[in-house]
């Protein structure tokens, strides 16, 4: 009987030497890495709270970095060496260096929001997600354009590229389907991150008769909502990526948001729970996979609830594929010419 006793204990601290795992024990580290700051109050902060609710609900290790063009590759490098089992990516200008780290790290997962690789294939540790920013773009234009008193609205863009293209040639169809004289004045600041040339480019526009502006631009965009708050009434504003009225409740008018946050949440969340990793290849959202969508701001809604309703059935039009909509400069110019006719 003692002898028993003995090889009970010995075998219970050869388990304990060994580490052994049941397979649920162990944790998974989820790694984010965004193009700007965090703080942006649209795209990069989307993602930010889906991590953190994947933490909570998951208890998953985590890893955050806001990274910039000149470290994009060494931010990422350093996730890679804290044992990340996933990395995602937020922004179309960590396209390139994703895509050759996925191609050098077959163990480790990866994903991007709004990756740009037109017909690259892509490797199976890789996922883009893209949305048809177009859109919900054409829906803020039409938006605009019928709420515009002054014949003139803007858009402000961070960094030109095939994505901020996208809103900024949906933003103008949308204008010009909902009002052919329409002015649109449309400008890239050439940055994410600066706050103050957002508000100075934006103070230009409004003092040049704009009245309502579209920014998909960061923290430079955040930039232009206080330059609307700082003009006061008659300044407005079309917020982006997430409902942004909170920050100017009398001068954001809806916002064109994209659903980062939840599917960023459901597709971790698969990934977590049967650990398969749907990878090489591109998904596409938009209004139809509601992945998109426009949002009025609840505090004027008494004022623009019938444009709104009417901006909700151009979408439905969308949807069902009545309205083509234009996403780069040939087929915005053929847009132009078709409603023209």
């Amino acid at each position: 009987m003692l002898n028993k006793v003995y090889c009970f204990i010995i075998f219970l601290f050869i388990i304990a030497c060994s580490g052994y795992d049941d397979g649920k024990s162990e944790s998974k580290t989820v790694s984010l890495i965004v193009d700007g700051a965090f703080d942006d109050k649209g795209f990069n902060e989307s993602s930010s709270k889906a991590i953190k609710k994947l933490k909570t609900d998951f208890n998953i290790n985590i890893i955050e970095k806001a990274s910039t063009g000149n470290s994009h590759l060494g931010d990422i490098a350093t996730l890679e060496d804290g044992n990340s089992n996933l990395i995602w990516g937020i922004g179309f200008r960590l396209s390139d260096v994703l895509l050759q780290r996925a191609r050098e790290n077959v163990s480790i997962n990866y994903a991007i929001m709004e990756g740009v690789y037109n017909e690259i294939q892509i490797p199976k540790n890789l996922l883009n997600i893209s949305f048809r920013s177009e859109e919900v773009a054409f829906l803020a234009g039409y938006f605009a354009s019928k709420v515009s008193k002054t014949g003139k609205i803007g858009f402000i863009g961070g960094v030109k590229g095939k994505v901020l293209e996208s809103f900024m040639y949906g933003y103008e169809a949308g204008a010009k389907y909902a009002n052919s004289t329409i002015e649109v004045i449309s400008q890239y600041v050439g940055t994410f991150g600066d706050f103050g040339l957002g508000r100075s480019t934006a103070s230009n526009m409004y003092r040049d008769g704009v009245d309502i502006i579209f920014a998909a631009a960061g923290l430079s965009g955040i930039g232009v909502i206080e330059a609307a708050k700082e003009l006061g009434p008659d300044h407005y504003i079309i917020g982006v990526d997430q409902d942004q009225s909170y920050l100017a409740p009398n001068n954001v008018l809806v916002s064109a948001v994209k659903k980062v946050d939840s599917l960023m949440y459901s597709l971790t969340k698969k990934y977590l729970e049967t650990g398969i990793w749907d990878g090489g290849k591109n998904i596409f959202f938009g209004l139809k996979e509601d992945g998109l969508g426009l949002v009025l701001n609840e505090n004027l809604k008494s004022n623009y609830s019938e444009i709104y309703n009417k901006s909700l059935e151009i979408g439905q039009s969308i949807m069902e594929g009545i309205i083509k909509v234009p996403y780069d400069k040939a087929s915005y110019d053929n847009f132009v010419l078709q409603i023209a006719n």
